[in-house]
């Protein structure tokens, strides 16, 4: 019992207000994040999932979800666990990169953190998860998103843009680093610099057997294009 106590303990470390849950509540969601610890992630799954085929990318996947909810364990014992679970989401969304992953990893990745809201019966993420995946609202097409983030660009990031969009990738990315430098971001199929300070600003180039796309992160938009294959 000895990991149940220290649960209840570090849970006030989040704050003075935190309220904590019965025991039995407490117990039962450590027993639950200690088992999705324990699962495999990113794997195949049915009826439509081909799981991350990179073995290394789906290795690191797999170790941000459980870093992840290693921190969330504190919350365990916290009867409001909402505010400070989500903070949580959002933190390691940034930190570990999954806003550049492929559109199915990416949703996979979500499913991974719905599950984890089910562990702390948080019914609702107040549309934090749609943000996480569309750039803004889920009911947003990608004309529109494209349209979102076209409006909030500077002319000389339209320009940048515009001369980009039907380029090969291979071009594209020599035309990237000869303007931007090395990229700070590598990892397989996902090449990008941030731009600005606050990471608030990302170009990045992502691959997926024959598939580029181009996607420019800007000011909580998301402006993306499919890049013609590299020659």
């Amino acid at each position: 019992m000895r990991w149940f106590f220290l649960v209840i303990l570090t849970s006030f470390a989040i704050g003075t207000s935190a309220v904590p849950v019965d025991m039995d509540t407490a117990k039962t969601r450590a027993k639950a994040l200690t088992a999705f610890i324990a699962k495999a992630k990113f794997g195949p799954e049915e009826p439509a999932y081909a799981g991350v085929q990179d073995l290394k990318e789906r290795a690191m996947f797999s170790i941000a979800l459980d870093d992840l909810s290693r921190e969330l364990m504190p919350l365990a014992g916290v009867a409001d666990p909402k505010k400070p679970l989500l903070a949580a989401f959002e933190r390691h969304w940034t930190k570990h990169e999954f806003e550049l992953a492929d559109t199915e990893d990416r949703e996979r990745v979500l499913a991974y953190y719905e599950e984890l809201m089910s562990v702390f019966d948080v019914a609702s993420s107040d549309g934090l998860l749609n943000r996480f995946m569309y750039g803004s609202s889920a009911n947003q097409s990608s004309i529109d998103r494209n349209s979102a983030a076209w409006a909030a660009m500077t002319e000389p990031e339209r320009l940048v843009a515009n001369d980009l969009k039907d380029r090969p990738l291979g071009e594209v990315l020599r035309l990237l680093t000869a303007k931007l430098g090395t990229p700070q971001l590598n990892g397989p199929g996902t090449t990008g610099w941030m731009l600005g300070a606050k990471g608030d600003n990302t170009i990045a180039l992502t691959s997926k057997g024959s598939k580029s796309m181009l996607v420019w992160m800007l000011r909580g938009q998301v402006w993306s294009v499919e890049l013609q294959p590299a020659k």
